[in-house]
């Protein structure tokens, strides 16, 4: 009986499996079935440069840098990921982004022991999100873990004279 709560307890308590538990944060690797993902950064895009030029979202993009590696013992299909938002609205990837650089496409083949970098692309309205990592698996098989992708401002430059610090003793 104590082995078999041990392990109800285990396999209950595994944080980011897409069910309502913790999110893994951004940074940490998370291993779901072969793959092994790592978000890197999160970029808000006004608009994306395509060779068709520029192509405007209907909200805003949200270009996420990914790290995947392929731990399993073949090849295996990177799936298309998704985003949710606090009211458990999906959002999957955009396609049609070509202009990206290093957009990671959506046919995307992962050699066995293999690691590759590269961005998804997004079109949501500005927030908080957590963006669900999958094993690739049919429905209902399918295994998934959620990292929280936290609403940032990243700098754009330097600060306008009028708003920059103003070196100590001057006015």
């Amino acid at each position: 009986m104590t082995a078999v709560l041990c392990v109800t307890a285990v396999l209950t308590g595994c944080r980011g499996s897409g069910s309502g538990s913790n999110a893994f944060p951004m940074g940490e690797r998370v291993t779901v079935g072969p793959f092994i993902y790592t978000v890197l950064e999160a970029n808000w895009k006004t608009e994306i440069n395509t060779p068709d030029g520029p192509k405007l979202p209907k909200n805003r993009y949200l270009l996420l840098r990914l790290s995947v590696t392929n731990s399993g013992g073949g090849e295996a299909s990177m799936p298309i990921l998704r985003l949710k938002n606090d009211k458990s609205e999906d959002f999957p990837e955009q396609s049609g982004v070509e202009g990206v650089p290093n957009w990671f496409g959506l046919l995307r083949r992962i050699p066995s022991a293999e690691t590759e970098n590269g961005i998804v692309v997004f079109d949501v309205p500005m927030g908080a999100y957590r963006l669900e990592l999958s094993d690739g698996a049919p429905p209902g098989e399918e295994r998934t873990s959620l990292v929280d992708i936290p609403l940032q401002f990243a700098p754009q430059g330097p600060l306008p004279e009028n708003l920059a610090p103003k070196p100590e003793g001057k006015q």
